[in-house]
Parts: C-alpha cells; structure tokens; sequence
C-alpha cells in the first residue's frame, strides 16, 4: 500500500472478491503475484480478516 496515495492504516482493503463495482479473481491476484491460486489462498495468513457476504439472510 506504499504505493497508492492517500492510503491510510483502517482503509478497507479487498485481496479476492468484489468491493462496489470492482472485482478480483483469484487468477488475476495471482499474475499479479506470480503464484498459483494454492499458493495464493494458503499465504493469507490469519492475520488477514476475513469477511464472508452470501446473499441469504
């Protein structure tokens, strides 16, 4: 996040999925990254919050 201006520590940040409009797949995390999806799933560690949307209620 050094790199995007006016980013600031409690931002939301999304990795995988879908935030508005936008959306990252775990293919294009991983050409990003130069990783296989295994490798890119099990790296999160569990630092990482994890937040689980369903449109059920």
């Amino acid at each position: 996040m050094t790199d995007v201006a006016g980013a600031a520590v409690g931002d939301i940040v999304t990795i995988l999925g879908a935030q508005a409009t936008d959306r990252i797949t775990v293919a294009e995390f991983c050409a990003w990254s130069d990783c296989i999806p295994w490798e890119a799933l099990c790296t999160l560690t569990q630092r990482v919050q994890r937040v689980y949307r369903t449109d059920r209620t």
